[in-house]
């Protein structure tokens, strides 16, 4: 393994949205197989996606191309609030893991868009 860091592991958004997206694969261990399979694999991508959009974004060069995906990001972040919803709902997480998971991702989302508005 190589010493090497690239810049995106060295921001806070990034590291909390992999904090996160380790959180969500965690909590639907625990989920009826139903959910696994349909919600909860849509989810964990969606995860994903804040992660590699922040990647992506990090790498470009100008500031407009930054902040769309950045955007990108952001949209996966709020894409994942109705799912997390929507388990609470079918009783496949209770009030302390969904408002944990809630309050997670609305953290990361108010930090992608500090990030967007820092690149204008």
């Amino acid at each position: 393994m190589t010493d090497y860091i690239f810049d995106f592991e060295k921001l806070e958004v990034y590291k909390r949205a992999l904090q996160f997206v380790n959180a969500l694969f965690q909590v639907l261990k625990n989920c009826p197989k139903q959910i696994q399979f349909s919600l909860g694999e849509h989810l964990c991508h969606t995860g994903i996606q804040i992660l590699n959009n922040i990647a992506e974004g990090s790498g470009k060069r100008s500031g407009k191309a930054k902040a769309q995906f950045y955007s990108y990001s952001l949209d996966s972040g709020r894409e994942c609030i109705p799912m997390i919803t929507v388990l609470l709902n079918q009783k496949a997480i209770d009030n302390k893991t969904h408002d944990f998971l809630r309050s997670e991702c609305i953290g990361i989302c108010q930090m992608l868009a500090k990030l967007i508005g820092s690149t204008k």
